[in-house]
């Protein structure tokens, strides 16, 4: 992999992403790289965390199973142990019971994401956000990471998503700046100055 560039897919899934959720995420996230020894450790967890999440998605309702404030405590250890007992490190496991016994088990992408971004800013990364239509290519990364680097300097850590719903194009968000170039947008903008321009037609009864 180059250097300048780390790419990933989106651990998120749609998971909670209220300010709230996100700040306790970043607190778990934070306690958990805290007990890293150094990058490839970090590394390794942030892969692993990822696994974890497309493992929940991959077994038709563990999510719901997992995250249900139905249970009780003891229950949700439990189901976790059941399900990911002895495949997940000690730290990994460690964290998940944190989060079973306290009922925020829901958080787990959210949890992958903030590692991510913890990582990459570990080691001077600039994190992007490339959402595609389809999934982007090794040619487009590649041209948005040299832009980036060209511009900035920085590194680049592109996390990618897909979402059918933009038609095609992309949207590109670095830090708080949103650049949407899909077809999607494009759309909308055309719709709203066709409505904004449209004369008012009143029927004529014949």
């Amino acid at each position: 992999m180059d250097p300048h560039q780390d790419i990933h897919p989106d651990p998120l899934k749609g998971l909670a992403t209220d300010p709230t959720s996100i700040v306790l995420a970043n607190v778990y996230a934070t306690a958990l790289m805290d007990m890293m020894s150094g990058d490839a450790a970090a590394q390794q967890t942030a892969d692993e965390l990822d696994a974890l999440v497309d493992m929940i998605y991959s077994i038709e309702g563990c999510e719901e199973l997992l995250t249900t404030p139905m249970l009780r405590r003891d229950t949700r250890l439990e189901l976790w142990n059941k399900f990911f007992g002895g495949r997940l490190s000690q730290d990994v496991e460690c964290l998940i019971h944190v989060m079973a016994r306290h009922g925020r088990s829901r958080l787990i992408g959210q949890v992958a994401r903030q590692f991510r971004k913890l990582l990459a800013r570990r080691r001077g990364f600039l994190e992007i956000r490339l959402t595609t239509a389809a999934p982007a290519d090794e040619r487009t990364v590649r041209h948005l990471t040299d832009i980036v680097q060209a511009n900035t300097g920085a590194k680049a850590s592109i996390i990618t998503e897909v979402n059918p719903a933009l038609i095609g194009g992309m949207i590109v968000r670095i830090g708080d700046e949103v650049y949407d170039m899909s077809v999607a947008c494009q759309i909308r903008r055309i719709r709203g100055q066709v409505l904004a321009h449209k004369p008012n037609v009143k029927a004529v009864a014949v």
